[in-house]
């Protein structure tokens, strides 16, 4: 990436108003990750490009695009759509759909984050629950810790959905706990264990694809 590009980075989040630590959290990454961004000691895949315009609310085109200025990225932009069914207003990232089910609903693209958080809190509880249950009306203690993985998978899959995110695919948390689980029930080893096999083809199939993207 040239340097023009990476201090494009750091402007855009400069004038959307992110500390450098705010953006790492968004990312999922440290705030040594962002400043390598921008000051070019660490080099960001295609992955970290398309969820930044994400978190940005813009395209990844615009985004790298030195000739655009950075001030016209973030204009208000309202598009009004009037239906038989009901109405569409977009401002911005707000989505506001009212339908002739007199219901009204708002969607914020940019509450991912938040969302991500209660899905995390809300499978925690419910996998502790489901692990006490587990063990003591069939004292299946042996097993039904692979149920608490489960606080691990269901926010990160949010994560892949939303953000279009492949590389936070809980591949590994799914298929170490699909294996144990069914060794533990069933005591049956072998061959369940090539589906660990799972884990390092589904990184080569991503690295690949990614590979090929950057080359474009």
């Amino acid at each position: 990436m040239t340097e023009k590009k990476r201090n494009r980075l750091r402007d855009i989040r400069i004038a959307k108003g992110y500390s450098e630590k705010e953006l790492a959290d968004r990312l999922s990454v440290n705030e040594s990750t962002v400043a390598g961004f921008e000051n070019g000691t660490v080099e960001p895949s295609i992955d970290d490009l398309e969820f930044l315009s994400k978190i940005y609310c813009i395209s990844l085109d615009d985004m790298l695009n030195e000739n655009k200025p950075i001030d016209e990225l973030f204009k208000t932009k309202r598009r009004f759509e009037f239906h038989t069914s009901g109405i569409h207003i977009e401002d911005d990232n707000v989505n506001i759909n009212i339908g002739d089910t007199k219901e009204f609903k708002i969607h914020h693209h940019t509450s991912c984050a938040r969302m991500k958080a209660y899905l995390g809190l809300i499978t925690s509880i419910l996998a502790i629950a489901a692990f006490i249950l587990l063990g003591v009306l069939c004292n299946a203690w042996h097993v039904a810790w692979t149920v608490l993985l489960l606080t691990l998978i269901v926010p990160a899959l949010y994560e892949t959905i939303a953000y279009k995110k492949p590389s936070s695919f809980p591949i590994i948390p799914i298929v170490v706990g699909t294996y144990c689980a069914v060794g533990l029930s069933t005591g049956i080893w072998h061959p369940t264990w090539v589906m660990i096999f799972a884990i390092p083809l589904y990184y080569m199939i991503i690295g690949f694809i990614k590979t090929i993207k950057e080359e474009r």
